[in-house]
């Protein structure tokens, strides 16, 4: 504390003196106000200080504590409402429990839709009506067909007198994603890494450098996908094996093994 403060905090105590000693009519000596200044005056200004540091610790104690109680009950009622607000959301679909939902029936016309596609292209995959599963009736598989279609697993292509049942990219995704995770996962990872070297390539460069353990069809299905999220740029060609992948984004070359698959196959296990 600087002098001026000081003689601030005392000039009551100071006035205080010489009002005293003018009433009892005595002189004011140097010596006697030094000695009033050490045994009264210091004492008493530092009782106030020891009297006032208390006041504003016990205050600020009160005011930490009632804070936290505060802040407390904050956090009680904000945990407390997102678990009733996420108590009342559906549990994100997993692969297996949405593969679960196509039932044996759509289950076994996807496999006979897969078992269909050559080397370079899904599209040609497709079977006309009637669908044969053994074991079921036409209903069933009927039901299994309308399940694969609203899943966008596949798609009917009407012609005179019935349809035709034709494989989409998700379905062909799916069934590799189904068969084998963890392999689908390693060839999403092949392809990252190819796209991250090259930067761009077309479809056959990257089935090479994925060691031909994906096919044409299979890598065009996925880089299709990513086209779509925005991950890369696809130029189609009417040579598939030859359309060129291009401009391939951050967010794809960060991407995870686990990340890679759930956005690959978001439209199939979450929103889109």
């Amino acid at each position: 504390m600087d002098p001026l403060s000081v003689l601030t905090a005392l000039a009551p105590l100071i006035l205080e003196w010489a009002k005293e000693h003018r009433n009892q009519g005595e002189e004011a000596s140097e010596e006697a106000f030094r000695t009033w200044l050490q045994t009264v005056a210091f004492e008493e200004l530092l009782n106030a200080a020891t009297v006032a540091f208390k006041t504003v610790l016990v205050s600020q104690k009160a005011h930490h504590h009632e804070l936290i109680e505060f802040l407390t009950k904050q956090f009680s009622e904000v945990r407390s409402a997102l678990n009733d607000r996420l108590s009342g959301l559906p549990s994100v679909p997993t692969l297996q429990t949405r593969w679960e939902e196509l039932h044996t029936e759509g289950q076994a016309l996807l496999m006979q839709l897969v078992a269909q596609v050559d080397g370079n292209t899904y599209e040609d995959a497709r079977m006309s009506t009637p669908y044969a599963v053994d074991g079921s009736t036409k209903e069933d598989i009927a039901a299994g067909k309308k399940r694969l279609v609203e899943a966008g697993l596949a798609r009917e292509a009407p012609y005179t007198g019935g349809a035709t049942l034709c494989l989409t990219a998700m379905g062909l995704l799916v069934s590799e994603a189904i068969a084998d995770p963890e392999e689908f996962q390693s060839k999403l990872l092949r392809i990252q890494d190819g796209l991250r070297r090259y930067g761009s390539a077309p479809v056959d460069k990257l089935v090479a450098h994925c060691m031909k353990r994906c096919s044409p069809a299979l890598l065009y299905a996925i880089v299709e996908r990513w086209d779509k999220l925005g991950w890369v740029a696809l130029q189609k060609l009417d040579q598939r094996e030859r359309s060129r992948v291009s401009h391939p984004a951050q967010l794809m070359r960060d991407a995870n093994a686990e990340s890679l698959m759930q956005a690959t196959l978001r439209p199939f296990v979450g929103p889109s």
